[in-house]
């Protein structure tokens, strides 16, 4: 069985329509979004996907340390909805450190832009964080890792 089964559709706030030949990010969609004729896609500042609130600005693992050297964090910049679809278009990061007195990932910012599918998601909820001193600079909390049991 679906582990979504009955769950509740995807719901998104209010926004703006573009076709996917005019909007700026279209470059990084999946490609069956790009030769659409006139495809109308809706840029939003927050959407629920399964229950799971992302809001721009919202941080997500996009790669788990489970499976890749060292967690992947990727800080939503715009949302992107196509029929019952979503796209998080966001900006990938590097993990500078892990601070143990914080317990958190010092992660910073970089230009390069990512997309990901909520659907995607080992972890599927968006990450808890606060802002570092710097800019671009981010504290991402280890509890939003899935080896959590793991931490003694």
């Amino acid at each position: 069985m679906n582990s979504r089964y009955l769950q509740s559709p995807l719901l998104h706030s209010s926004g703006h329509t573009v076709s996917v030949e005019h909007y700026a990010y279209s470059s990084f969609l999946p490609v069956n979004l790009l030769p659409a004729d006139a495809a109308k896609l809706t840029v939003v500042s927050e959407v629920t996907v399964y229950a799971v609130r992302y809001c721009t600005n919202d941080i997500v693992m996009s790669q788990d340390k489970c499976c890749a050297p060292e967690a992947e964090f990727s800080i939503v910049k715009e949302i992107v909805v196509w029929i019952d679809d979503a796209y998080l278009i966001c900006n990938c990061s590097t993990v500078k450190y892990f601070d143990s007195h914080k317990n958190a990932y010092c992660i910073k910012q970089e230009p390069e832009i990512t997309v990901v599918n909520p659907s995607s998601l080992l972890i599927p909820w968006p990450a808890f964080w606060v802002a570092g001193e710097d800019c671009g600079e981010f504290f991402v909390s280890s509890f939003s890792c899935s080896d959590i049991d793991v931490i003694v």
